[in-house]
């Protein structure tokens, strides 16, 4: 196999991949028993709603943290102002 891979090859390659893949799907599926189909599916099934309540869990966080950017942004922005004012009434008193 010294020589390279034309692409016709690659394209046989790829047609037989996905014919095997056709027929072991179901051929693994009928060699199941019922136990074992309940049990891959219960699985599954945790493995899902786990995978969306991390999600969730994330999206809640990501809120909370932008919540609380945002309340300190305010207050930045409310200590700048006063910090304005000071100075002002400092330069208008003569100081």
């Amino acid at each position: 196999m010294s020589e390279k891979m034309t692409e016709a090859m690659r394209e046989a390659a790829k047609a037989f991949g996905r014919m095997g893949g056709l027929v072991g799907g179901p051929a693994r599926a009928a060699a199941l028993t019922k136990a074992e189909r309940v049990s891959q599916a219960t699985k599954a099934a945790r493995a899902a709603t786990k995978q969306r309540r991390e999600k969730a869990e994330f999206r809640q966080q990501e809120a909370e943290r932008a919540r609380t950017y945002r309340k300190r942004l305010k207050r930045l922005k409310r200590l700048r102002e006063m910090g304005r004012k000071k100075r002002l009434k400092v330069k208008a008193a003569g100081g």
